[in-house]
């Protein structure tokens, strides 16, 4: 514990007067026993010895022994040490990770020298409160000196912010330093193999050590202990075993804090992450420019039509909600507004503004989507009015590869690849009416522009091209297809707007 920088002992000191100099003092006070009951004998008129003191008080309470994770002790244990004739005992200690230091040490004898009265200490729970000091001897009995008051921590502000890398409370709000989040994998929509979550922090004070809890839910609970695996300042809370496990699937509440030898904790860093087993080792894909670069690109493309809702936009049951241009010819409807996908394998992120969903993948498509790869989707699109996937009309119908696919508030999605370091358009240029550009003509009345209904339909020889079917109990599973496609996804239940 640093004295010097962030705490302030405090010593109090009382000195008892001799009952023959106060008012009112009562008549029993002048009593004096035989020489056996006293001291080293009275200096008052002669009296054979004055009356020894009493026996000081016990602390009130010593520390608990706190958990073996290091969290703060919820109990204190029972009264602190003995009374002698001395006077009080020092107070409880609490060395453990989390007990509470004695809430105050011993009280002093009334006669005699009064006890040291010290509050209990405590390396990482709540410190002691400072002992009271002792009670003096009686009148003429022996030295009538008060007990030394006791000590306790009192933090000291260093200044009026946080100070995250050097290990002390500098603000005194009872939180050693913090955690700056820099980088995470997966995104705090995405998905992930637990053995590929990570957390990225910046820098803090080397005395602190990071601790982990992890919670299968969205309630935290249970005791923080070492996390899975700590490089530097990144921190991945999972180890491969879980990531294996099928039975560890679903949405999980992570948290992260420092821990510091005097018992000193960091703020907490907490998210929830959705894991699961089929994606253990499966190859990570890296996106080669920002959401941002790529919204920027698509919006000379694309019109703005307003803010899009992202609250459900979150792996693997993803909602988002559009006003898509309806039109009988498409089989679009009003209906068709609101798109439910599962996906583990993607990446919905949003412009900085809110006005543009960007899709791009984090892992490479599952075995049996043929050149897929890290494509974040191939869209299909037709090359003629009123014809799909007619195999007697030659090129009734085309595919695009998008390294990244955006879309605005109506559905349209514009494809864009990524060639010689920069992004390119690979939108397809329709043969009836010629490029789907400029802003005016994309998207047009043309409900085909609705970027959904390529990437779900079910397209003859190439089903589940873009999604692969997964289903929500594991009974139905086998059920749903027997070509290795489909998985199960447990844990819906957190995520109740998901109406498929």
């Amino acid at each position: 514990m640093d004295f010097v920088r962030s705490r302030l002992a405090l010593v109090g000191l009382l000195v008892a007067w001799p009952c023959a100099q106060l008012i009112g003092c009562a008549v029993k006070d002048r009593e004096y026993g035989p020489a056996s009951e006293g001291g080293t004998g009275g200096t008052e008129s002669g009296g054979t010895g004055a009356k020894g003191g009493t026996s000081g008080k016990g602390g009130s309470g010593s520390g608990a022994t706190g958990g073996t994770d290091g969290m703060a002790g919820d109990t204190s244990s029972a009264a602190g040490g003995a009374d002698t004739s001395a006077g009080g005992t020092t107070g409880g200690t609490s060395t453990a990770s989390g007990g509470k230091g004695g809430s105050r040490g011993g009280k002093g004898g009334t006669t005699s020298a009064g006890g040291t009265d010290t509050g209990g200490t405590d390396t990482s729970g709540t410190a002691g409160e400072a002992g009271a000091s002792g009670e003096g001897g009686m009148s003429g009995g022996g030295n009538p000196t008060g007990g030394t008051g006791g000590t306790s921590t009192v933090c000291v502000p260093t200044g009026s912010t946080e100070n995250c890398t050097d290990g002390i409370d500098n603000d005194c709000n009872g939180v050693t330093d913090c955690l700056t989040l820099t980088s995470e994998f997966p995104s705090k929509t995405g998905a992930a193999s637990a053995s590929d979550v990570a957390y990225t922090f910046a820098a803090h004070a080397s005395s602190g050590t990071f601790q982990c809890r992890n919670t299968h839910g969205t309630t935290p609970s249970g005791n923080f202990g070492a996390c899975a695996g700590v490089s530097g300042s990144t921190v991945s809370p999972f180890n491969t075993t879980v990531a294996q496990d099928a039975s560890k699937d679903g949405l999980w509440t992570t948290e992260v804090r420092l821990h510091y030898a005097d018992g000193g904790l960091s703020t907490v860093y907490r998210r929830t992450v959705y894991i699961h087993h089929t994606l253990y080792n499966v190859g990570r894909c890296t996106a080669p420019a920002t959401d941002q670069a790529f919204a920027d690109f698509a919006k000379a493309y694309l019109q703005d039509e307003g803010a899009i809702t992202q609250t459900n936009a979150r792996s693997p049951f993803v909602q988002v909600p559009f006003t898509p241009p309806v039109d009988a010819r498409y089989y679009v409807g009003s209906t068709d507004g609101v798109v439910n996908i599962k996906s583990l394998r993607r990446n919905f992120g949003f412009s900085a503004d809110g006005h543009f969903l960007v899709l791009t993948r984090t892992y490479t498509a599952k075995a049996g989507a043929t050149g897929m790869g890290c494509l974040a989707a191939v869209k299909r699109v037709h090359q003629k009015r009123g014809q799909w996937d007619s195999p007697s009309v030659v090129g009734a119908d085309d595919y695009q590869s998008c390294t990244a696919l955006v879309f605005n508030k109506k559905g349209a999605g514009y494809c864009l690849g990524y060639t010689g370091n920069a992004i390119v358009s690979a939108e397809h240029k329709r043969g009836d009416y010629g490029a789907q550009i400029p802003v005016a003509t994309y998207p047009s009345q043309e409900a085909d522009n609705f970027a959904w209904r390529h990437l779900t339909a079910s397209i003859a020889k190439k089903s589940f091209f873009n999604f692969s079917p997964k289903c929500d109990t594991s009974s139905s599973c086998a059920s749903v297809d027997t070509s290795g496609y489909t998985i199960y996804l447990p844990d819906k239940s957190f995520f109740p707007y998901f109406t498929d």
